[in-house]
């Protein structure tokens, strides 16, 4: 069993229109939040729509197993597409701020948070 706490994810950058309907999928199947962390699970609509905005999209995960989002960082980066994690610290592990950039290696770094 793993221990779950609050990370928020940052998704910017190119986003090529072809995969964003896999996207949206990904991140349901996440349970991530638009709003914050006590909102309710982001829906497919919801998540159109603020992809559509062309922004930022920031999404929240009160109980994210690790404090990470492991099935949609991999697809980020498979996909070369630009994110920031923010994983707030608990019991033994450090808070964290994760860096990608649509290539090379993704980048943790310690941060104060949490």
């Amino acid at each position: 069993m793993s221990d779950h706490f609050p990370a928020e994810l940052h998704i910017g950058g190119p986003m090529p229109r072809a995969l964003l309907e896999e996207l949206i999928g990904v991140i349901v199947a996440e349970g991530a939040s638009l709003e914050d962390y006590s909102a309710p699970c982001a829906t497919e609509e919801a998540l159109r729509e603020a992809f559509r905005e062309g922004a930022v999209v920031s999404l929240y995960d009160a109980e994210a197993s690790f404090g990470q989002f492991d099935a949609l960082e991999a697809f980020l980066v498979k996909h070369h597409l630009h994110f920031d994690r923010y994983s707030d610290a608990f019991y033994e592990y450090n808070a964290e701020v994760v860096f990608y950039r649509g290539r090379g290696e993704v980048r943790a770094c310690l941060s104060a948070r949490g």
